[in-house]
């Protein structure tokens, strides 16, 4: 089974390795903002101030994560952007396997996350009529918003869903609640997601909710009775690549066996992502994707080697990138190209 990449998220090592799905959506939600920005500055405009009216920022953080596991996600894992549904721990009703939201009812149990007695009927008439417009209102500007871009995928909703919060958490209630700081997420909005990486001597990691051992060596002192400076210090080195190498072994064959992650195969080339933001925001045919990716680097050999590449080339890199990170690619020809 093909070895997981971990590390610093968004500096990925491009090469026959592989590295978890959750790792893939952060890679193509990174090329958004290197190649379309104004997704994100899109977002910050109708959706923001809309989820600002809805009321969810009357209840705390955590509260707002599971008002979206039981109204919009469900239990449909493609509505996670880590793409891990959690397990539905309050207010149970019977199952529903597809989320979105179509599932956003006034029931009985939404106004207890406002604080107010939803099986009071008064409560309940009074709050379906005056404050759950509002949560609709902001869901539908979300889709709205990311139906522009040929973005309605669960995951996606989901993550604008997190970088809305983080950032209206951040701003309108700076140090009212530090959730999104200790799970990494206080800079979700303003850049590129960048979880928390595990500190040095600190073995926990959240993002696969995993514990790892510490690489320790040791090796026995030298004695230069009996060998040269060099015979000792290929002797350490030897052993050293030699722990260093178990070392992987143990704990890939630990992510391997986890449950929580998932391994996909990591596309080579950075640009592969780059080019499904261009087909997915703009429509670029396969040929417009190639004159801009020409044009954009400014070394004659880098050139050289972009000219090389075909439309063939380009049209399957989408498909596969687009397969790889759970989204459809956009049919060239289909709305507004910029």
């Amino acid at each position: 089974m093909p070895s997981l990449l971990f590390g610093n998220f968004g500096k990925f090592e491009f090469s026959n390795r592989s590295l978890s799905l959750l790792n893939a959506r952060i890679e193509f939600m990174n090329a958004i903002s290197r190649c379309a920005p104004e997704v994100y500055e899109t977002l910050h405009d109708e959706p923001l101030a809309k989820y600002k009216a809805s009321g969810l920022l009357s209840i705390n953080a955590l509260m707002r994560r599971e008002f979206w596991q039981n109204y919009i996600g469900i239990n449909d894992e493609d509505f996670y952007f880590n793409s891990v549904a959690p397990q539905r721990e309050r207010f149970p009703s019977p199952l529903i396997s597809s989320g979105g939201k179509a599932n956003l009812k006034c029931d009985d149990a939404l106004p207890f996350y406002f604080g107010l007695d939803g099986y009071d009927p008064q409560t309940l008439e009074n709050f379906c009529k005056d404050e759950f417009p509002k949560l609709q209102i902001w869901v539908d500007s979300l889709y709205t918003w990311a139906s522009l871009y040929f973005l309605t995928r669960g995951w996606i909703l989901h993550w604008a869903f997190l970088k809305l919060d983080s950032y209206a958490d951040r701003v309108d209630r700076p140090g009212y609640c530090p959730t999104y700081h200790v799970a990494g997420l206080s800079n979700i909005f303003g850049s590129e997601i960048q979880p928390r990486l595990v500190e040095p001597g600190g073995l926990y990691d959240g993002r696969v909710n995993m514990e790892f051992e510490p690489l320790t060596f040791i090796y026995r002192g030298w004695r230069p009775t009996l060998s040269t400076e060099k015979q000792y210090a290929d002797s350490a080195r030897w052993w050293f690549e030699k722990e260093l190498k178990d070392y992987f072994e143990r704990s890939k064959s630990r992510l391997d066996s986890s449950p929580n992650v998932t391994g996909v195969w990591l596309k080579r080339q950075r640009a592969h992502f780059d080019w499904l933001v261009c087909r997915q925001v703009y429509g670029m045919t396969a040929e417009e994707i190639l004159d801009r990716w020409w044009k954009e680097s400014g070394d004659e050999e880098e050139q050289s080697r972009r000219l090389q590449k075909s439309p063939q080339a380009v049209n399957k890199a989408i498909k596969e990138t687009a397969r790889l990170i759970g989204i459809t690619a956009r049919r060239v020809g289909r709305g507004p190209k910029k």
